[in-house]
């Protein structure tokens, strides 16, 4: 019964922590792709703006 239970409790804080690190790992990709995108589209917008601060001048 002792062997059982600490087994089950080996295997559920395994489970925790595969989930801790997987909802890790995907908060960080999603942090990652959400900042990639606002650089591109930051970058592009910074070269339409002195593309057109270009053209008046």
């Amino acid at each position: 019964m002792a062997i059982e239970g600490r087994t089950f409790f080996l295997s559920s804080c395994l489970s925790h922590i595969e989930l801790s690190s997987i909802l890790n790992f995907a908060f960080h990709m999603f942090l990652a792709s959400h900042i990639v995108f606002i650089a591109i589209h930051y970058r592009h917008l910074a070269g339409r703006d002195s593309f057109l601060r270009g053209n008046w001048s």
